[in-house]
């Protein structure tokens, strides 16, 4: 362990209570003497439990087959989810928004996002009134288990074919240990030639077969060739 590290341990151990995921940057989460003896393991069960907890305080303003959906498969679609005068509203408005984005390249995938915060609202109103819908905040604070006003953003995928590597977000993975939550809002129908989401159905609960593979994965998590498995515990979804 480093100085640095030995002088930030206090910090290091009040982090193991919280949402911290790096396998890097807090030693105590990376030790492989610690997941050995089932530190990870033990932080993956009371982030469960606790989700579910909180869902039973935050799903009762939803309708019993959504709360059914997702304890079913992880996920929970609406189709036509806005009023036909609005989508059609906010089909034309989006593709016509010039804004700076904050752009991300993963392979050859390039994601574009522009942040719907209140500056957005006079250049974007129907997109901000989509964010906005009540229903959409529900079932984001209900599925992440959290409370919180959720980010959004209008956000464009292209692909760059002069770019050869592999986009890593195409290998089924989950962003981190504890629950959160993802939500999109699709302006046009989107087929297999598109590159669309992909979910496995059911993996979002903690069998005996995720608690096993989260332990062996916490073992090498540390020191993985995986670059994107180190600073983020990647496993099953998305």
């Amino acid at each position: 362990m480093r100085a640095l590290d030995v002088l930030k341990l206090p910090l290091h151990e009040l982090a193991l209570a919280g949402k911290t995921k790096s396998f890097v940057a807090n030693p105590l989460i990376g030790s492989h003497w610690l997941n050995e003896r089932g530190l990870h393991r033990q932080r993956v069960a009371l982030a469960d439990r606790s989700a579910w907890a909180r869902r039973r305080q935050l799903g009762k303003v939803l309708a019993a087959e959504e709360r059914d959906a997702y304890a079913r498969d992880g996920f929970v679609v609406k189709r036509d989810f806005l009023p036909a005068d609005l989508f059609a509203r906010l089909q034309a408005e989006a593709p016509a928004h010039v804004a700076a984005a904050r752009e991300m390249r993963q392979g050859p995938a390039v994601t574009r996002r522009v942040a719907l915060d209140r500056v957005d609202a006079a250049h974007l109103p129907n997109a901000v009134a989509a964010a906005n819908d009540p229903r959409i905040d529900q079932l984001m604070r209900y599925v992440g288990a959290h409370d919180a006003v959720a980010l959004m953003y209008l956000q464009t995928i292209i692909v760059d074919p002069a770019r050869g590597v592999q986009d890593p977000q195409t290998v089924l993975h989950r962003d981190t240990f504890h629950s959160i939550a993802k939500a999109w809002l699709f302006l046009q129908d989107v087929g297999e030639d598109d590159g669309p989401f992909s979910y496995v159905p059911g993996s979002h609960r903690l069998t005996d077969a995720m608690r096993a593979w989260e332990y062996e994965e916490s073992l090498t998590a540390a020191s993985s060739e995986n670059l994107l498995s180190r600073p983020r515990f990647v496993s099953h979804a998305a």
